[in-house]
């Protein structure tokens, strides 16, 4: 997720825009969109993005995952504390 999080942020700053969930799908080898779809909302559940409705380009990262980039602390804590949750 970390991995998509860089992606979002390093589009969204070259083009302007933030990539469709076909394109990130596609930046992280992924066999469909409905993949993506699922991934992106799995992302949105745990508060690295937001997704506006009913319009395309709508990912926003959040302030936590830009926590998480930056490196703070508590975020990146926070994001493998809730990882190693969801995955026990």
């Amino acid at each position: 997720m970390v991995n998509a999080c860089m992606f979002i942020d390093q589009f969204h700053s070259v083009n302007g825009y933030p990539p469709t969930i076909r394109e990130l799908g596609a930046h992280l080898n992924m066999a469909s969109t409905s993949t993506a779809h699922d991934f992106v909302k799995r992302m949105e559940r745990r508060g690295l993005i937001t997704m506006g409705k009913g319009f395309a380009r709508t990912m926003t990262l959040t302030d936590y995952a830009h926590g998480v980039l930056k490196g703070d602390e508590a975020a990146i804590v926070g994001f493998y504390t809730q990882r190693a949750t969801e995955t026990a």
